[in-house]
């Protein structure tokens, strides 16, 4: 599934507690030499990091990678805690695709035709295929093939 990160941080980098979940063990010795760090259990899912976030005295905090995923998980640590970075409404905005498009075209920004429903689309790899919740190009690759349940 990946790994997704997120920072619950006081201004004080020494009082930062990093909470990571998956497998880059790397990342948590580095910080680890700096900050706290509180490894979540991968089977819990992103209302792991809300229950992490929620034992923490309010403080700033930032995510990167797999919380983009989930902007309601955004939404409820950031009631407790002062988000730095994109807020939930407006992560909704920018990980809807037709909508990005829909802005992009409007302000005369090449982009390119977006489709939520791959029916009826060539399978020669003229399309690509992207989830709509991944990071790190998982699972990105040209359509050459129909979804099992179609």
């Amino acid at each position: 599934m990946g790994y997704k990160t997120a920072l619950v941080a006081p201004p004080q980098l020494e009082q930062a507690i990093l909470l990571i979940r998956g497998q880059r063990v790397m990342l948590d010795r580095d910080l680890a030499a700096m900050c706290p760090v509180v490894r979540v259990d991968p089977g819990r899912g992103p209302e792991a990091f809300a229950e992490v976030a929620g034992r923490l005295p309010p403080s700033p905090w930032f995510y990167a990678g797999g919380p983009e995923n989930h902007p309601d998980l955004v939404e409820r640590i950031s009631r407790r805690h002062r988000l730095w970075g994109i807020g939930a409404e407006a992560l909704r905005r920018v990980r809807d695709p037709i909508q990005v498009a829909g802005v992009l075209n409007a302000a005369g920004i090449p982009a390119p035709e977006v489709r939520l429903d791959p029916r009826g689309l060539p399978l020669d790899g003229s399309w690509l295929a992207k989830p709509r919740a991944s990071g790190g190009g998982i699972g990105v690759g040209p359509l050459t093939a129909r979804e099992p349940d179609d």
